[in-house]
């Protein structure tokens, strides 16, 4: 009887908290922008670094489309810049340095103006993201 009211309690107590924790993961963050771009003037939505502890690039960043723009295109481009790592140790020493990583851009098609919509994927070589969903208007 004790291993049955132990397994019991075991079932209803300790695998429910091992199913949330799981399910309550950390995921990677997603970011909601609005944005404005001219003409076909190239707007620079954002460059992504991605460094070891001694500020050296840890890997490639890749960049996917989950949604295209329909009035435009977007792009990412291998680049050296600043990055902001803020204030967190050991990283912020890293804001100083121009890192590799890529320079993603939005263009409007030539003579469109208007709303535009799209989402982008930037993964890491540690296999982390970062997903923008971007509302652009085109003046």
């Amino acid at each position: 009887m004790m291993r049955f009211l132990t397994a019991l309690l075991f079932a209803l107590v300790i695998l429910p908290a091992g199913a949330q924790a799981q399910q309550g993961q950390a995921r990677d963050p997603v970011f909601n922008w609005v944005r404005y771009a001219v003409g076909t003037q190239p707007l620079r939505l954002y460059h992504a670094g991605h460094v070891r502890i001694d500020c050296e690039p840890m890997g490639e960043i890749r960049m996917v489309l989950p949604l295209a723009p329909q009035n435009g295109t977007v792009e990412a481009v291998p680049s050296m810049d600043f990055v902001n790592y803020g204030n967190e140790e050991p990283y912020k020493k890293c804001s100083a340095r121009r890192t590799r990583g890529v320079t993603v851009t939005y263009k409007a098609r030539e003579g469109y103006r208007g709303p535009d919509k799209f989402s982008f994927l930037l993964v890491y070589s540690d296999g982390t993201s970062r997903r923008y969903n971007v509302e652009m208007t085109v003046y």
